[in-house]
């Protein structure tokens, strides 16, 4: 498991399988699952959002858009 402030992520195979489904948020509790492997960390009391592509077949988390709310209202975080 690796751990950062209060979020974790579980590696494993069994994870790895089963990729980032709705059972992820009870590890990562606040993030927003939006399809297309990506989650959504609301960030300040939601003041700035970061949106993430998980990859499980390479342990690896990826940063696809970090900004305000306000710009974030500008994309489409199941395509960044």
């Amino acid at each position: 498991m690796w751990t950062c402030g209060e979020f974790q992520l579980v590696q494993g195979s069994q994870e790895r399988e089963r990729g980032f489904t709705s059972e992820s948020k009870g590890v990562i509790p606040r993030a927003s699952i939006v399809g297309n492997r990506r989650a959504v960390f609301r960030i300040k009391g939601n003041r700035y959002r970061l949106v993430v592509r998980i990859d499980y077949q390479r342990d690896m988390v990826l940063i696809r858009f970090i900004g305000t709310h306000q710009e974030y209202d500008r994309i489409d975080a199941e395509e960044v």
